[in-house]
C-alpha cells in the first residue's frame, strides 16, 4: 500500500525510490509534510486471519480508531478508506459523523492485480480534493 500511495502522491516516486529503510522513511516525511495521515484499520495484525476474523477485530476496534481520528484532524480533513471490508465499517460512522469521506465507493487494497485499479481511482479522488482546495472550497 505504501508504495502505491506514494507513487500516486509523488511524481517523482518511481524515479527516486529505493528499497531501503532511509528512503521510506523520506517518503513518510514528505507525505506528514503535505499534511497527509496514513491510519491503520486496527492496531492487531490480522494478516494472517480469517476474513471473518479480521473484519470482527476491525470492527469491534473501530470505535477507538474513531477517536484517534477525532485527535489527529478536523471533520473537514479528506479521508480515504481503502479496502472494501475497512470501508465497509468506517465509512456510515465517518459520515454519521460529519466527517468527510471523499468517495462513496470502496478502494480496492493495491495487491493480487489490484494495484492499477486502485491508483486510478485513489488519483482520481485526490485529484478531486486538490481541486477543491485550490478554489477554497474544503470538500
Amino acid at each position: 500500500m505504501f508504495k502505491s500511495i506514494m507513487d500516486c502522491v509523488f511524481h517523482d516516486f518511481k524515479a527516486n525510490y529505493k528499497k531501503g529503510e532511509g528512503d521510506k522513511h523520506n517518503y513518510l516525511q514528505k507525505f506528514e509534510n503535505k499534511g497527509f495521515y496514513m491510519i491503520d484499520a486496527t492496531d492487531t495484525p490480522i494478516n494472517n486471519l480469517t476474513k471473518k476474523m479480521r473484519n470482527k477485530i476491525i470492527e469491534s476496534e473501530s470505535e477507538s480508531k474513531i477517536k484517534e481520528i477525532e485527535k489527529l484532524i478536523s471533520k473537514a480533513t479528506p479521508i480515504f478508506l481503502i479496502k472494501k471490508n475497512v470501508f465497509n465499517i468506517f465509512y456510515p460512522k465517518l459520515k454519521d459523523l460529519g466527517y468527510n469521506v471523499v468517495h462513496n465507493e470502496f478502494l480496492p487494497f493495491p495487491s493480487s492485480g489490484h494495484q492499477p485499479k486502485f491508483k486510478d481511482k485513489f488519483k482520481k479522488y485526490l485529484e478531486k480534493v486538490y481541486n477543491c482546495n485550490k478554489r477554497g472550497n474544503s470538500t
